[in-house]
C-alpha cells in the first residue's frame, strides 16, 4: 500500500524497483485509519472530531476513551514520528509504513493544529509492506485527513494505492486522478471498477476528512464526517494488491 502517491513496478521489502514514479500526492496526510468492520455514521463522525478537533460536537457522544472499535487493524497517527524514520502503526498489528532511503515524507502540523502530519511532495511516499491485516476485508473502512498542495482536479495526486495491475482482483485506491474531484475506486478486475466521488472539486491549502466503508453490499463516502454517496459494493471483499504485495501511500503503483 502506498501513501501519498501511486506504486511502482517492484516489491520494496525484497528490494525489486523500490521507487514509484508517479501520482504524487503533493500534500498533507494525517490520522491514517483502516478497520475490518463497517463503521456506522456516528462512529466515522467520532473519528473526524476525536481524531483531530478540539472539541466535540454537542450532539455526538464520543466511545468511551476517545477510542473506537477493537477492530482497528492499521492507524498511523505519527504521534512520536520525528519525520526521519518508519511511521509505526498504533495497533498491535505492526503494519507499520516503511521510508526507504531519503524518500519518506517530511513532518509538518495536523488538522487544527492538534496532532502532527506527514508532508508528501515530489518523490515522497511511505510503504505498508505487512499486508496481511487487509486480506479479505467483506466489511471495512477507510480514514484519513488530507490537506492537498494544489487544487484537487488539476494533477494526479493519489493518498493510498492498494492496486497494482492486471490480475489483480478486489482492490482500491483513494486519490484525486487529473480532471476529476477525489475518490474511491474499487477493482472488479483492471477492466472493470467502480467509482465513488466526495466532490471536493478545486480543494487545496485546507484540512478535510474522507472516509468510505463497505458492508458487503454498499460502499458510502464520507466528506469532513458527513455521509455524501452511496453505491452497491462492486466486489464481495478488498484486499491490497497481491503482484507486488504492498500497500503505497503519497504514490500510485504504476503498472
Amino acid at each position: 500500500l502506498a501513501i501519498g502517491t501511486m506504486q511502482h513496478d517492484g516489491t520494496p521489502q525484497w528490494g525489486d524497483d523500490a521507487y514509484p514514479n508517479s501520482g504524487w500526492l503533493n500534500g498533507n496526510i494525517a490520522d491514517i485509519r483502516m478497520y475490518n468492520t463497517t463503521l456506522s455514521a456516528t462512529d466515522l463522525l467520532n473519528v473526524y472530531y476525536v481524531a483531530a478537533s478540539p472539541s466535540l460536537p454537542i450532539d455526538t457522544t464520543p466511545t468511551p476513551g476517545g477510542s473506537l472499535p477493537a477492530q482497528l487493524v492499521m492507524h498511523l497517527n505519527f504521534d512520536g514520528w520525528n519525520g526521519k524514520t518508519n511511521v509505526l502503526d498504533a495497533t498491535s498489528n505492526k503494519v507499520n509504513a516503511v521510508s526507504f532511503g531519503l524518500n519518506g515524507p517530511t513532518l509538518t502540523a495536523g488538522p487544527f493544529g492538534t496532532n502532527v502530519a506527514a508532508h508528501f511532495g515530489f518523490g515522497q511516499w511511505l510503504a505498508v509492506t505487512n499486508t496481511s491485516a487487509f486480506e479479505y476485508l467483506t466489511n471495512g473502512t477507510i480514514a484519513m485527513w488530507i490537506n492537498f498542495d494544489k487544487p484537487v482536479g488539476t494533477g494526479d495526486y493519489c493518498a493510498m494505492d492498494g492496486w497494482y495491475a492486471y490480475p489483480d482482483t478486489n482492490c482500491f485506491w483513494v486519490g484525486a486522478p487529473f480532471g476529476s474531484a477525489s475518490m474511491f475506486r474499487s477493482f472488479v478486475n483492471s477492466s472493470t471498477y467502480q467509482t465513488i466521488n466526495f466532490g471536493d472539486w478545486g480543494v487545496s491549502s485546507s484540512w478535510h476528512h474522507y472516509g468510505i466503508t463497505w458492508d458487503g453490499s454498499n460502499v458510502v463516502a464520507y466528506f469532513d464526517g458527513n455521509p455524501i454517496l452511496t453505491n452497491s459494493q462492486a466486489v464481495t471483499f478488498f484486499h491490497v494488491e497481491s503482484t507486488s504485495r504492498w500497500l503505497a501511500l503519497g504514490v500510485q503503483h504504476g503498472s
